[in-house]
C-alpha cells in the first residue's frame, strides 16, 4: 500500500508543476471585480461590467424618526475595487443614498420604518451610478404596549413602537448600474 501512496505522489510531482513543493501564499490584493472585460486592450482601458459589487459603509445614522423621502444620506467605499491590478474605486470614496420611504413609528407600539436606495459613486471627475436598496423596520412594542394599558391604564396607549434605523457603520452592497471604463479618463 506504501508503495502505490509513493507512486500516486510521484507521478502528481511530474504531471503537476509544483505539487508537493511549498508554496508561498500571497497577501490578499485589492477585490478584482468578479466580471470584467478589457474594452481595448491595446489602449489599456478596463471596464469593470453591469453588476459589480461593491461594499459601501453607512457613515452617519438615518432614522425614520428625522429623515423624509427625498434627503441623501453619504456612505463610503468600504473595499478597494481594482481592475488589472490597479485601483478603479479606492477605499474611502464617497457614495450617496436618498431616502425614498417613511413610515413614523406610532402609538399602539406601532413600528417605524424606513426605505432607501442608492445612487452613485463620486469619483474625481465623474459620478458612478450605483444601484441597491435597503429597508429597515423598527421594533413593533404590541407586547409591551399591553403590558403597559394593564400596568398604567389608558396612559399605557401612548407607548411607541421604535424607529427605523440604518445605523453608522452598517454595511450595503451597491452594484455598478453600467458597464463602467475605468481605464479611461471621463470627458470634461
Amino acid at each position: 500500500m506504501a508503495k502505490k501512496k509513493d507512486a500516486v505522489a510521484a507521478w502528481l510531482m511530474l504531471c503537476l508543476p509544483g505539487a508537493g513543493l511549498a508554496q508561498e501564499v500571497p497577501a490578499p490584493a485589492p477585490q478584482e471585480a468578479a466580471v470584467l472585460r478589457l474594452a481595448d486592450p491595446h489602449a489599456g482601458s478596463a471596464v469593470l461590467a453591469q453588476g459589480t459589487p461593491i461594499r459601501l459603509m453607512v457613515l452617519n445614522e438615518v432614522s425614520s424618526a428625522k429623515a423624509k423621502p427625498g434627503d441623501r444620506f453619504v456612505l463610503r467605499v468600504d473595499e478597494t475595487i481594482a481592475v488589472n491590478g490597479k485601483t478603479a474605486i479606492p477605499v474611502g470614496a464617497k457614495a450617496y443614498g436618498e431616502v425614498t420611504e417613511v413610515k413614523e413609528s406610532g402609538g399602539l407600539g406601532k413600528a417605524g420604518g424606513l426605505g432607501a436606495r442608492l445612487l452613485y459613486i463620486e469619483l474625481p471627475g465623474r459620478e458612478v451610478p450605483i444601484e441597491g436598496a435597503r429597508s429597515a423596520k423598527g421594533n413593533g412594542s404590541g407586547g409591551q404596549t399591553a403590558m403597559a394599558v394593564i400596568g398604567l391604564g389608558v396612559f399605557g396607549l401612548f407607548a411607541q413602537g421604535h424607529n427605523a434605523k440604518m445605523k453608522a457603520g452598517e454595511l450595503m452592497t451597491a452594484y455598478l448600474a453600467a458597464d463602467t471604463d475605468f481605464g479611461t479618463p471621463p470627458a470634461p
